[in-house]
């Protein structure tokens, strides 16, 4: 019994350990294409590996200019960096221009954790900017009350799909199974553009065609970056909150501003509405009243 004990121990931890290490391998993949993509906005070299890409200080500094606009300080040039303090002196300069000048909170980041490349706080770096620059910021106003981030995407979301077969019901409760099939993603493209996606022809069952059509059409047509892989979704039993979140806030950048005229152009055409009701009942008056001092005339006349 003993043996057995330890057997499904060792299994249920092998289980945990692979887990993580498939979620590790996602938030690389994604946060990698996103990091490179705000590099590339602004004329800056792509990184290989975000896990050691940051030894020099450099790529932290050009990406904390490339996101935050601060002003780039001085640093050794790479050439220049022969031992590990020329190196931790970078790293140092680099680290205050994201928590100083950016104000961006790294939750416990140290110099040693770049040099060293520790993949736990790297990832966790990486998520704290993409969280303060992508997410943090976003609000969503829904029947006088209000939420922020991770819970306004959310609200944001399940407005645009509200209504939407296989979506809404049950409506996208998370960031992680609710996109298992694709068919939120195609939602929310067909929400903004029904001319992109026939979503009429879509079936649930499909999750690998609807996955890869989604990404692919908002790479294509709508210019969202493709930062995950239609496998992140579909292929796993959950998908990473943080992979879809990175992602689903590039929908919310991309027709956040478009929702907002859209609902101020409805509240014009319900002004102007109004003005014409408001005209017609007018113009109903004033021939009804017509019509009576016609009317009145006549039996005077009569009389």
């Amino acid at each position: 019994m003993a043996e057995t004990s330890r057997v499904r121990k060792n299994s249920v931890g092998s289980g945990m350990e692979g887990k993580k290490a498939d979620r590790d391998a996602a938030q690389q993949k994604t946060f990698t294409k996103w990091v490179n993509t705000q590099l590339k906005r602004s004329k800056y070299e792509p990184v290989d590996d975000i896990l050691t890409c940051w030894k020099t200080g450099w790529k932290l500094a050009q990406l904390t200019v490339a996101l935050y606009g601060v002003k780039m300080r001085k640093l050794k040039k790479v050439s220049k960096l022969k031992l590990k303090p020329h190196y931790m002196d970078n790293i140092s300069v680099a680290m205050e221009m994201l928590e100083k000048d950016a104000e961006v909170k790294t939750n416990f980041l140290k110099g040693e954790h770049l040099w060293e490349g520790d993949k736990m706080m790297m990832l966790g770096m990486v998520w704290a900017i993409i969280l303060d620059h992508a997410i943090k910021g976003i609000k969503f106003e829904e029947d006088g009350s209000s939420a922020t981030a991770k819970q306004g995407l959310l609200l944001w979301v399940q407005k645009q799909t509200k209504g939407y077969r296989d979506v809404d019901p049950p409506g996208v409760k998370n960031f992680h199974t609710s996109w298992k099939d694709g068919m939120a993603l195609c939602a929310l493209i067909h929400k903004f553009d029904p001319s992109l996606v026939d979503y009429d022809s879509l079936d649930k069952k499909n999750a690998k065609e609807n996955c890869e059509k989604a990404i692919k059409i908002a790479e294509e047509k709508l210019d969202i970056p493709a930062y995950v892989e239609a496998a992140d979704l579909y292929d796993t039993p959950k998908p990473d909150e943080k992979v879809v979140m990175t992602y689903v806030a590039e929908f919310f950048h991309k027709f956040g501003s478009l929702g907002e005229k859209q609902a101020a152009l409805r509240r014009v055409n319900q002004f102007i509405q109004f003005q014409r009701n408001i005209w017609k009942l007018q113009t109903d008056y004033n021939k009804r009243a017509q019509d009576l001092l016609q009317w009145a005339d006549s039996k005077i006349k009569s009389f």
